[in-house]
């Protein structure tokens, strides 16, 4: 009776842990910060959730439409998660639309770094191809 009595007592541990681990933000909530949505997608890239981490991104872009810097940096992650998930027609098309941003009129003002990692990563699905 015992053994089962400490089994039931470490399963509700593990389990209380597990649901500890998990996050409980909403995402919709006025006070979440776009610093901490983009922490929500890593979590959930590197959990391999990548539709989750998708959504993350693209509600930092409802919300956060005038963060110029960071739509640049939620566009490249969403067409990496595309990659990732073996959709490279929607990756190429949302690598270029990242591109055809830097173009525009502004496009030497902005930060260089996820044009050149979307450059690379077309560059590797061509290969691929």
């Amino acid at each position: 009776m015992k053994t089962k009595t400490a089994l039931s007592i470490l399963f509700f541990i593990v389990l209380a842990a597990g649901i500890g681990c998990q996050s409980t933000i909403n995402p919709h909530e006025e006070d979440v910060t776009g610093e901490k949505l983009f922490q929500l997608a890593y979590e959930e890239t590197d959990n391999q959730n990548y539709d989750k981490a998708l959504s993350y991104y693209r509600v930092f872009q409802e919300r956060f439409p005038e963060d110029i810097t960071g739509n640049l940096w939620a566009t490249y992650e969403i067409a990496f998660l595309y990659h990732k998930k073996g959709n490279d027609n929607k990756a190429l098309d949302l690598f270029n639309e990242l591109l055809r941003r830097y173009e525009e009129e502004d496009g030497a003002q902005l930060p260089q770094a996820p044009r050149i990692l979307a450059e690379k990563v077309i560059q590797n699905i061509k290969n691929d191809e």
